[in-house]
């Protein structure tokens, strides 16, 4: 085993980011993440959503108290701003997520997706990051998720998205990562196959992300995604409900946290 160091700078460009219910960050777009910057800057108040991206049209983000708001149920939840490079993934536009089900994808979080594109570009195949999503390991050339106690895999991928490219102010506090600056990833040899299974067994809460993806943009509840990730990311709906179980970039009423950790 030997270890890789990531580092995250704070420095460049902004993400905005959402709690879910498994207590992980995930981001939201990035036309939301710069409109919140924007609006942030300009001393604005609140920011509706939904005049942004449409799925959101229950949520508003109170800027002073940095909370986002669900008009389905009051539902508040915790919203940070959190600098990256100019070499991160999300500034690169690629954007990791896993598979919940079928079609449904949700992202992993900024400094997951940081440390998945320093392996993947380092050449490493398989490892672990105890530090960010204990409990999993990756595969980088089968490329799928594995949770280490029930063997559950899942497929994860990195696939294209607007980059995040907004210059983040430097007027306003930015986001102390609560990692340390260097993270650790061990790399490990890859995973066994596991039996795929049965149509009719119940599945392990997915990791990450809730709701499809955990969604990433706030939900009145919503459900926390990738950041910690279960072998079966149970993905939220797609569109919000009551208590919506938000898609992977959309957020419901109470949105659904994203499938506790992966099993």
């Amino acid at each position: 085993l030997y270890t890789i160091k990531f580092e995250f700078r704070m420095t460049g460009y902004v993400v905005w980011e959402w709690l879910n219910d498994n207590n992980t960050y995930l981001p939201y777009s990035s036309e939301v993440s710069t409109e919140l910057e924007m609006a942030l800057v300009a001393n604005r108040k609140q920011v509706h959503l939904g005049q942004v991206d449409a799925y959101l049209e229950p949520f508003s983000v109170n800027l002073p108290l940095m909370h986002q708001v669900s008009s389905y149920n009051g539902r508040t939840r915790t919203v940070k701003r959190t600098s990256i490079h100019n070499n991160h993934p999300l500034a690169r536009g690629l954007k990791w997520e896993w598979n919940f089900h079928h079609e449904h994808w949700f992202p992993y979080g900024a400094q997951v997706a940081e440390a998945l594109q320093g392996a993947m570009d380092n050449g490493t195949a398989a490892f672990a990051c105890p530090t960010l999503l204990p409990g999993y390991s990756f595969d980088l050339r089968a490329m799928v998720q594995q949770n280490t106690s029930t063997r559950y895999k899942r497929k994860m991928r990195c696939t294209p998205c607007v980059p995040y490219n907004h210059p983040i102010s430097s007027l306003v506090p930015v986001h102390q990562p609560s990692v340390t600056p260097q993270q650790s990833a061990t790399s490990l040899p890859t995973q066994p196959t596991v039996r795929p299974r049965n149509q009719n067994q119940s599945r392990p809460s997915a990791p990450g992300p809730t709701g499809p993806q955990a969604a990433p943009g706030p939900t009145g509840s919503q459900a926390a995604p990738p950041h910690r990730f279960s072998g079966s990311q149970a993905a939220p709906p797609h569109r919000f409900s009551g208590s919506q179980a938000a898609p992977p970039h959309r957020f419901s009423g109470s949105q659904a946290a994203p499938p506790p950790r992966f099993s």
